[in-house]
């Protein structure tokens, strides 16, 4: 969104409705995007901290961490594929966990995002 590099690693993908596709930096991102867009996506698509795989959001379990962002790190939410790896994860580095179903969930956007 910002023109950034987007890093394999944290890449986020938003597919429309219509089935384009737009990658993103990381989370923030694309939380961002669709929060201004006014669309509600038809499938995300997060890559996963453990082990570098795509999943989808619904899937995921993130945790926005208190851990201190590197060069490497576009943001603070970390994506895991289980539960128990996110909470391992925020017990180790302080955070909140959060279900990937709702951080793209237009119910759960910010008041007064298009998108509601």
């Amino acid at each position: 969104m910002d023109g950034g590099r987007i890093l394999r690693d944290w890449r986020v993908r938003v597919v429309a409705a219509d089935s384009t596709a737009r990658s993103f930096c990381s989370v923030t991102c694309a939380r961002r995007f669709v929060e201004r867009s006014g669309d509600v996506p038809r499938e995300v698509i997060v890559t996963e901290a453990t082990h570098g795989r795509e999943i989808d959001a619904r899937d995921a379990w993130l945790v926005r961490t208190v851990a201190s962002r590197d060069r490497y790190a576009p943001d603070r939410f970390r994506v895991f594929a289980s539960r128990d790896a996110a909470e391992r994860h925020a017990a180790a580095h302080g955070g909140a966990v959060e279900p990937g179903s709702e951080a793209f969930d237009r119910d759960r956007l910010p008041p007064g995002s298009p998108a509601r």
